[in-house]
């Protein structure tokens, strides 16, 4: 160190051949962690190991050095200086085996990752970070698969990230384009996705070992959690393969406009309509949906999670325009016909439900009911269902006509009347 005590023209020379230590013995320096005791590290980091040097003056030096840990190993060579009262930082970090799992605590969604990345960027006095970014990740492990080819190039802020994503992997071909906050009240995401392609049964997503999906997705809405998103996805060209079937959606429409706690929530497409308005939260749909089953059939509740969610309320409206080869990508025991409608309502605080349908023609497993009407709801006690058919085939051409089916079902006997 040459210059003291004058500190903006000092220089510094600074070599370390290997300075290592335990977490917890650092945190009982006084000088470092202050008088408190307690561990300042993650419990995910035991030890630490660094190898380098620091070269140049107080206001404009280079670090370059190695760090291991127990989650991975960092070098670093990035240059920090602080021209015109602003902070630059300019440099390259490589990051080896990086324990993505250990630090989230999540083993079974993440494993461990690998990349480069060169910065260039201003830290303004007020606290404002602006900076380019250019990271290539050689892989990255999620959901017990391990993503190759990562490329990310663009503008980061302490607000938002501005630029692009691309992955090129044998599973997971795509392009992201666009911009997304992370440090605003508002979240805005504004965002172009070419997804060429993804196997799904690679990454997990999928048991059926042909699933590929492919589209192009363009997305201006706000916020990220389901029950504040609010604004426009439009999916172009979807095209989903899965086992020797497959399904080509020209466009799907999603609008959603929560308020507080209400909901309004649009699905159009050339296959399906979906409209489900309300007051709700959608993470309270299945568990207070489950609730109410169980109070008849607890052996069939599907949501064990319990909620209070008393004002959980919503009317769901299903227009099958062309639903037949969605559903035959998934089981060849049920058809549906054309412009089949749902309609269903709910209320918790009334603990009620009701459903109602009607179609041309509904097929379960050979069985066919021509000119349904279906409607089945719920009192305190019982639980109560009405199914008319102009034509039920039971057994290939053995059929009944105008089936007239009325049922009662309560805790202790079941009441059913058939005419046809």
């Amino acid at each position: 160190i040459n210059g003291l005590p004058d500190t903006e023209n000092t220089y510094v020379h600074a070599i370390v051949h290997d300075l290592s230590a335990y977490t917890n013995d650092i945190s009982n320096v006084e000088l470092i962690a202050g008088d408190s005791g307690e561990n300042i590290f993650p419990d995910f980091l035991q030890h630490l190991s660094f190898k380098g040097k620091a070269t140049g003056f107080f206001n404009d030096i280079t670090l370059d050095g190695i760090l291991k840990t127990d989650v991975g190993t960092l070098y670093a060579k990035v240059n920090y200086s602080e021209p015109n009262k602003a902070s630059e930082i300019k440099g390259f970090v490589q990051a080896t085996n990086i324990r993505v799992d250990k630090i989230t605590g999540d083993a079974q969604t993440f494993g461990q990752t690998t990349f480069k990345t060169n910065i260039n960027g201003k830290i303004a006095p007020s606290g404002q970070f602006d900076a380019s970014i250019k990271t290539d990740i050689n892989y990255f492990d999620i959901n017990q698969y391990r993503l190759n080819n990562i490329a990310i190039n663009g503008t980061l802020t302490e607000t938002d990230f501005d630029g692009n994503i691309q992955i090129a992997d044998s599973a997971l071909d795509m392009n992201f384009t666009g911009n997304f906050e992370f440090g605003t009240t508002q979240l805005n995401q504004k965002f172009l996705l070419n997804l060429h392609h993804a196997n799904l049964y690679k990454l997990h997503l999928d048991p059926n070992p042909k699933a590929i999906i492919s589209a192009d997705i363009m997305a201006t809405i706000s916020g990220l959690k389901p029950d504040e998103i609010s604004g426009n996805i439009n999916i172009f060209d979807l095209k989903y393969n899965r086992a020797n079937d497959s399904i080509k959606i020209n466009e799907l429409t999603i609008q959603s406009k929560p308020t507080g706690y209400h909901h309004d929530i649009k699905i159009n497409s050339d296959f399906f309509n979906i409209e489900l308005s309300g007051n709700f939260l959608i993470e309270n749909l299945s568990p207070a949906l489950s609730q109410l089953v169980a109070q008849y059939s607890p052996q069939t509740a599907w949501d064990t999670t319990f909620i209070e969610a008393e004002h959980t309320a919503f009317e769901l409206k299903i227009e099958m325009l062309n639903i037949q080869p969605l559903i035959k990508l998934f089981t060849t025991q049920i058809a549906i016909s054309n412009n089949t409608v749902l309609n269903s309502t709910f209320n918790k605080e009334k603990n009620t439900l009701l459903i109602e349908t009607t179609s041309d023609q509904i097929e379960i497993a050979g069985m066919k009911m021509n000119g349904a009407s279906i409607r089945a709801f719920n009192l305190p006690n019982s639980i109560q269902a009405n199914v008319l058919s102009k034509r039920f085939n039971y057994a290939g051409n053995y059929a009944l006509t105008d089936l007239k089916i009325s049922s009662i079902i309560q805790p202790d006997s079941v009441d059913l009347n058939i005419n046809w």
